[in-house]
């Protein structure tokens, strides 16, 4: 086998995320960024998923903020671009004719399996009971989290509640924000672990 790249893990890189870094698709872990060996549509699948998650974040943490109209006009154009971004996903994943691409695909989710935010990116569209696509959420054109409306969370348990209300999964990144980074990813990881409220994994424990 060939021998693995990497390089210093960038600060701005969130661990265990996939970044796009030039070309390249590299994945965080810990204090370095491997260089991932996706090539052909997978690549290019890869790389919508990755722009995709990194402006859901960006729309996620404008949500966090005071509604102010700077913040409102920011918000706005934030989600411009993640509806642009949705749109170019479907076009760069071509399928056959009569199918439209969705984020909730297998193959989105085999290959996105090792960042944790692939599950947001499958709650940005909506099925129903028969599983059928409905539409898209409403992060795509409303602001869904209001902070003065509600009480601020003080303990990793209560982040644990607002993530699940406000994005429909355990979100790390949300978490930290909501609770001022007065906890890291991983405290906030291992304090929920304690108190059972998450659980490992246990076929990624150890990889």
């Amino acid at each position: 086998d060939s021998e693995v790249e990497t390089i210093p893990a960038l600060p701005d890189k969130e661990n265990f995320t996939y970044s796009i870094i030039g070309n390249d698709v590299f994945y965080r872990v810990d204090d370095k960024m491997v260089k991932t060996k996706f090539v052909g549509k997978d690549l290019d699948r890869i790389k919508c998923l990755v722009r995709l998650a990194d402006k859901l974040d960006e729309v996620n943490e404008l949500n966090m903020q005071e509604n102010t109209e700077e913040n409102e006009v920011k918000l706005s154009v934030a989600q411009k671009e993640l509806s642009d971004l949705y749109i170019d996903y479907q076009q760069t994943i071509k399928l056959s004719k009569g199918k439209v691409a969705r984020l909730n695909d297998s193959r989105c989710e085999q290959i996105m399996s090792e960042d944790h935010r692939y599950y947001k990116l499958a709650g940005l569209e909506k099925f129903n009971n028969k599983g059928e696509f409905v539409g898209l959420s409403d992060v795509f054109t409303q602001r869904v989290m209001h902070n003065e409306s509600r009480p601020h969370p003080t303990t990793p348990q209560e982040a644990l509640l607002a993530s699940i209300a406000n994005t429909n999964v355990v979100d790390f990144n949300y978490m930290e924000q909501v609770l001022d980074l007065k906890y890291t990813k991983e405290q906030i990881r291992d304090s929920l672990i304690e108190s059972n409220d998450i659980y490992l994994d246990p076929e990624l424990v150890g990889q």
